[in-house]
Order: C-alpha cells, then sequence, then structure tokens
C-alpha cells in the first residue's frame, strides 16, 4: 500500500474535488474529518502530535498472510486509541499464500484490541483489506479471475460473520480488472478504497458509485510522509447521525487546481456509533 492521500468520492454527478491535501495547517478546523494510515514504515509516531494537528481517525497496517504482524501494530494502535483517535486495522493479502479464510482469521487475532474487526464502541473502524499487485511475484499471485473472486469472497465472509461488517477493500481499478475480471461482486457490501496515481479519477471497478480516493499528490507530513486520508466533506465532527437522518450528499471545491470529485453516500441510524457509521449497511438510495 503506497502512502498517498486519500479521498472519499463517487464519479457520478458534477465533477468537483475535495480539499487540499496539506495537512501542515489547522485541519480540525475544516469542512470533512481527516486521518492517516501508518505502518512500521513511518517509524515511532508522536500520536498527541497527531491529535493536536487535528487529524480524527487513523488505520493501521496489522497483518500480512497468515505469518507477519506488523511489529509496531500494538504501539500504534495504543497509541492511536489513548490519543483519542478513531482506530481501525488493515491486512496485506497474500492470496497465493493461504485461503482467504485463513488469512481473515489470522488477521482477526492479530488485529489489536477488537482483534482486528468491528466494534460498535464508537471508536473502531471496521477492517481492511488491501489487495492488489503482487510485491514478489506475479501479479495475480498465480490466481485465475474467477479464484481470485473466490478467494476475496472467502476472505470477506469469515471477517462478516465475525463482526457483521464487510471489510473495506483497498486495491487499484487496473488490478481490480485484470485480477478479477473486473468482478462487480463485492460492490454491494464492501466500501472501495482505491488507488489511482494519475490526475484525475477514471472509472471505477464495476458495480462500485463510490469510492475512498488515493492519488499520487505530495502531501506535507505530521512526522514524515504518510498518507493522508479524507471523507465526508459536509461532516464537522464524528458524532451519532440522528435517526431521522438517512442520506445525504456533499461537494467540494478543492484548492490543488482539479476537479473530479463527488461526494455521496449513505447514513445508518444513531445505533451505529461515531466513524462506524461510514460504513453502514445502506440505509437509503442515492439517485445519481
Amino acid at each position: 500500500m503506497k502512502l498517498l492521500p486519500i479521498f472519499f468520492c463517487s464519479l457520478a454527478g458534477p465533477l468537483l474535488c475535495v480539499g487540499s491535501v496539506l495537512v501542515s495547517h489547522d485541519v480540525a478546523k475544516r469542512a470533512q474529518p481527516q486521518g492517516i494510515d501508518v505502518s512500521h514504515y513511518q517509524g515511532t509516531v508522536n500520536w498527541a502530535s497527531v491529535k493536536a494537528k487535528g487529524i480524527s481517525f487513523v488505520y493501521i497496517k496489522a497483518t500480512e498472510g497468515t505469518t507477519y504482524r506488523d511489529p509496531n501494530f500494538s504501539a500504534n494502535y495504543e497509541g492511536a486509541t489513548t490519543a483519542g483517535l478513531i482506530r481501525g486495522a488493515y491486512h496485506f493479502a497474500h492470496p497465493d499464500s493461504s485461503s482467504g479464510a485463513a488469512q481473515a482469521e489470522y488477521f482477526l487475532a492479530h488485529g489489536g484490541i477488537h482483534a482486528g474487526g468491528w466494534s460498535g464502541d464508537g471508536i473502531t473502524l471496521p477492517g481492511a483489506l488491501d489487495i492488489e499487485y503482487n510485491p514478489g511475484g506475479a501479479e495475480c499471485y498465480g490466481l485465475s479471475a474467477s479464484a481470485m473472486v473466490s478467494w476475496i469472497s472467502d476472505f470477506s465472509s469469515t471477517y462478516h460473520a465475525k463482526t457483521t461488517r464487510y471489510p473495506v477493500i483497498y486495491t487499484t481499478t487496473n488490478w481490480w480488472k485484470t485480477c478479477t475480471g473486473n468482478s462487480a461482486a463485492f460492490a454491494n457490501n464492501s466500501p472501495l478504497w482505491i488507488a489511482e496515481y494519475s490526475s484525475s479519477l477514471g472509472a471505477l471497478p464495476a458495480g462500485w458509485r463510490q469510492a475512498l480516493y488515493s492519488t499520487g499528490l505530495d502531501i506535507l507530513s505530521i512526522e514524515r510522509k504518510i498518507l493522508v486520508i479524507r471523507l465526508f466533506g459536509n461532516m464537522q465532527t464524528l458524532d451519532p447521525i440522528p435517526e431521522t437522518r438517512t442520506c445525504s450528499m456533499a461537494m467540494l471545491l478543492g484548492s490543488n487546481g482539479k476537479s473530479f470529485v463527488v461526494l455521496s453516500f449513505s447514513l445508518a441510524a444513531t445505533a451505529y456509533k461515531s466513524f462506524s457509521r461510514l460504513f453502514p449497511p445502506r440505509a437509503c438510495s442515492i439517485k445519481f
């Protein structure tokens, strides 16, 4: 997973870009909550400093395959929790080494206080599956498209059975088209975190209308170069959503000269506390 800015976006409707990506400013006063994504590659993170700069949430690398646990995961997870950040874990997939179910189980067993899963405590994000180009071999890990879809389904259904939430899927559009045959099998359940390193979003994988968006833009770091996540441009806080609100749409014009992002999303009931609302069961249908 490359450490890049991320946006929540959709291809539908008017095309507008979300926000600047410079985290050196007072991000707490901006319209949308911001987060970061870290692993041991960032070294020791000063979580008090992260919180003070207005960062609201974090995704933390937990595991790879069934044998690797990020050596900084516990320190990062506990540090983020102590600092008052909403946090979640992600797993880097190795589909050629073991089954999706086995890797989901390993992720759940080694993913922090809530074991890589999801909790309704209002401070825990659903886990994310990082599935992308093979860093050490064939780009599709030697699997056919149908076998890859089955592997992801195995991981997803195992994770859902234990947590009642489907995992976020992090990938690239090109990899997804090549290695899953552009499957739409997960679009109704799993939020999409898409990596796109050109200056425009381009087409999303089949079935998805919205995604977390990674770009190749440079960012200023908090401690060093790390991922910045931006979500839900019309929300000032991470408070629970009122029961009466079911749908919303937000659009923000960015300051980086690009114009290609629309935010659109579903809202869940108050019972889905705090940031867990980012990935709720579908509460409504948004017309584009």
